[in-house]
């Protein structure tokens, strides 16, 4: 995003509460919405000259307008490395210390990456809970093309059909405690992350919608 105080306010009117975040080196500064299950949503904007690739592509991301960068998945390193050479998707690793990054190569899924953290993140519960009620990621609808159903199958990842409606149409693969749908990667386009709908523990309340910054963000209602 390109006013990362702007997107703060919309988030936080929307009932969502904001961990500061800090200006990392590349340019990069970000804030993040923390929930109760673990998942999380980054804000970010490039602050400044960005410094290396990260940032650079940020930024020529942010040329073609707002919206979801990256769907980032929680899974060990090495198991996504195995599970990408049986379906036959090379990888990137980068990272150590605290985490560790695997990135399917592939122009189709330049959306989605998976990080392994060497010891888990957990946040006060002043930070994951929030005035409109999420506590959760239910579904994430992400541009990508069949390579990556193919790796999340093989990664455990079972296809299926939600009770709920769909966010959108395409190839629904439960993962964890929720919901990857792969929809068609765009011709000449940079993916993108597409939908986030939250959840409200134990209840099916009626969701309250709005477009966030270039995503369109579904969380329930009280």
């Amino acid at each position: 995003m390109d006013d990362l105080d702007g997107a703060s306010r919309a988030w936080r009117e929307a009932g969502f509460t904001l961990k500061e975040g800090r200006l990392h080196p590349n340019g990069l500064r970000n804030r993040h919405v923390k929930l109760a299950d673990g998942s999380s949503v980054e804000l970010m904007a490039v602050v400044g000259e960005p410094t290396d690739a990260l940032a650079l592509g940020y930024r020529r991301f942010l040329q073609d307008g707002e919206g979801g960068a990256f769907l980032a998945l929680g899974a060990p390193a090495e198991s996504v490395a195995t599970a990408a050479t049986r379906v036959g998707i090379p990888v990137e690793r980068s990272g150590g210390g605290p985490f560790r990054y695997v990135v399917p190569s592939g122009s189709g899924r330049d959306a989605v990456f998976f990080i392994e953290y060497a010891t888990p993140v957990v946040d006060p519960d002043s930070l994951t809970t929030h005035a409109n009620g999420s506590t959760g990621t239910a579904e994430v609808v992400v541009e990508a093309d069949a390579g990556l159903v193919s790796l999340l199958e093989a990664l455990g990842g079972v296809p299926c059909e939600d009770e709920l409606a769909p966010m959108s149409r395409g190839r629904r693969i439960a993962v964890a405690d929720g919901v990857v749908t792969v929809v068609p990667a765009p011709e000449g386009a940079r993916p993108r992350v597409r939908v986030v709908r939250l959840r409200r523990a134990g209840e099916r309340p009626r969701a309250a919608f709005l477009r966030l910054n270039g995503v369109d963000v579904v969380w329930p209602e009280s």
